[in-house]
């Protein structure tokens, strides 16, 4: 995608520029087990053994769009859990890892997950919103992949059970052995810097 060319240049005009395409590049070309790993140490808060790479990541969300912008993320009721309380009463909460999201609704099925039932996140994110195009630095940009920052504050505004068979297939495809999967839309409402010295030019627009 050229947004995200333009991106992932715009990284290597910056001054440590090259470290930081360097850390992108090595993100997006990794094993699922390292990212699973990273973000298995935010959730628990032992992160003496990865900090490095959580502070590498932290430096390459250096994009914010200029309107409004949905995100999608496939993942398990047994990964993506906040209290009922934060559902039912619309309260803000932070998740501790990094976020991988989709443009384009249709790749969800390719992320369906073995456990658990199969939980769509429906991202809003408001203007100004800090993340990281992920598909700048390689040939397949089919996923369509936007990172969002760790720590970011949501708010889940609408929970429900998907059962019509069209919408199931729309989220899972027609092979699904899944009769029923959640949706939760959410709405990002702190998306705050990890750096707070950072200023308008230290971002990409989109």
């Amino acid at each position: 995608m050229q947004s995200d060319k333009d991106f992932f240049n715009f990284l290597g005009q910056l001054p440590d520029g090259s470290d930081l395409q360097d850390i992108y590049k090595k993100y997006k070309n990794s094993n699922e087990n390292d990212s699973f790993e990273i973000n298995g140490a935010l959730r628990s808060g032992n992160i003496e053994a990865y900090i490095k790479e959580i502070n590498g990541l932290h430096r390459i969300v250096r994009a914010k769009n200029k309107s409004p912008l949905t995100l999608y993320r496939m993942t398990s009721s047994t990964e993506f859990t906040p209290s009922g309380a934060e559902v039912a009463l619309n309260l803000p909460f932070r998740y501790p890892p990094f976020l991988s999201t989709t443009r384009n609704v249709s790749v969800l099925r390719k992320f369906i997950p073995p456990n658990g039932t199969p939980t769509i996140l429906i991202i809003d994110c408001p203007k100004d919103t800090k993340v990281a195009l992920m598909e700048g630095s390689n040939n397949d940009q089919t996923e369509e992949e936007v990172l969002l920052q760790s720590n970011t504050e949501y708010k889940i505004t609408k929970a429900k059970k998907i059962t019509d068979s069209k919408a199931l297939q729309n989220y899972l495809g027609q092979k699904s052995k899944h009769n029923f999967c959640y949706e939760l839309k959410m709405r990002i409402t702190n998306n705050s810097s990890v750096n707070s010295s950072e200023k308008d030019q230290d971002f990409f627009l989109f």
